[in-house]
C-alpha cells in the first residue's frame, strides 16, 4: 500500500491525514499498527483507533534515525538532535 507521494507504508510508520470538520480542514496524525489489503489501521495520540481507506490521501512523515545511529553513520558530524 502506498501514500499520496508513493512511499510505502509500513507497520510503526507515522502517517498523516486531512480531517474534515465543517469548514476546517486539518491533518491528524496516526502511528500505523497493522495493513489489510484495502485499510490502514493505526492508532492516535489519544490512543484511539483510526482506519484510513484512502490512503492516496494520506502521507508517510520519514522519522529522523536515532543519534546513537547518526553518529555512527556520520563520525565527526554535530549531532542534530
Amino acid at each position: 500500500m502506498k501514500d499520496f507521494l508513493g512511499r510505502t507504508i509500513r507497520v510503526r510508520d507515522i502517517l498523516v491525514y486531512p480531517h474534515r470538520r465543517g469548514s476546517t480542514l486539518t491533518l491528524k496524525k496516526i502511528t500505523v499498527t497493522s495493513l489489510s489489503a484495502t485499510t490502514v489501521h493505526g492508532t492516535n495520540d489519544a490512543g484511539r483507533n483510526i482506519t484510513i481507506s484512502r490512503t492516496e490521501r494520506s502521507a508517510v512523515i520519514p522519522q529522523a534515525p536515532p543519534s546513537h545511529l547518526f553518529n555512527a553513520l556520520f563520525p565527526g558530524e554535530p549531532d542534530e538532535s
